[in-house]
């Protein structure tokens, strides 16, 4: 999985190395999926290099998602060499805190891709153990489900009956709390049986789907 490093030096050189800049397009008033088509034909082009530049451009694309673009697809197609982008901004302090609540989104997606190559057993049993990230969950044995409450006030509650919305919404939950963003709903996990085959672009993209609401992607 790439990692994404913020620089404050505006030249062609990162680590003392001299290395590919980028000429983003103008995607400005593109989707979210328009970054990731961007970021995927970057891969293919540059499939040979560790380390990418690009620098911060305002009137042309948007730095936190053109980074978290990167990073899912580096998810998704681990066949490609390159360790980092880096990213050049004048405004080096503003940059970095900017993208802290997509850090949040990354560990999220990584906890789910993680999580997809396990059992179910194992998933429903890796679900119940994320309560240091200042939520409560209690196991409900005779309903056979796992209830998510948060601490800050909430009004509406979701339920889940299979393994693919349980991930998609504990991973939800994982973000939220690590983004610092109240989750303004409980959730309810019905612990199933039954097998599922998960598809990891479609859980990815499920995830950043419902993170949308909170978070800009």
């Amino acid at each position: 999985m790439i990692e994404i490093a913020f620089d404050k030096h505006l030249d062609e050189l990162f680590q003392g190395q001299k290395y590919p800049q980028l000429d983003v397009p103008d995607l400005c008033k593109k989707s979210f999926g328009a970054y990731v088509q961007y970021a995927r034909d970057v891969f293919k082009y540059y499939k040979s290099e560790r380390y990418l530049i690009v620098f911060s451009d305002d009137k042309r694309f948007n730095t936190n998602s053109l980074a978290l673009a990167f990073f899912i697809v580096s998810c998704l197609e681990d066949e490609y060499s390159i360790d980092c982008l880096v990213v050049k901004s004048k405004n080096y302090d503003e940059a970095f805190s900017s993208y802290k609540p997509y850090v949040a989104v990354s560990i999220g997606v990584k906890y789910a891709l993680r999580l997809i190559k396990e059992s179910t057993d194992i998933i429903y049993k890796e679900l119940k153990c994320l309560d240091y990230l200042g939520f409560s969950i209690r196991e409900d044995y005779v309903k056979n489900s796992i209830h998510y409450v948060p601490h800050n006030s909430y009004k509406s509650s979701v339920t889940t009956n299979n393994v693919h919305d349980a991930l998609v919404y504990a991973s939800l939950y994982k973000i939220l709390a690590l983004a610092k963003v109240e989750t303004p709903f409980e959730l309810v996990v019905k612990i199933t049986k039954e097998a599922e085959s998960l598809d990891a672009e479609e859980l990815v993209f499920a995830i950043l789907q419902k993170v949308s609401s909170y978070i800009a992607i």
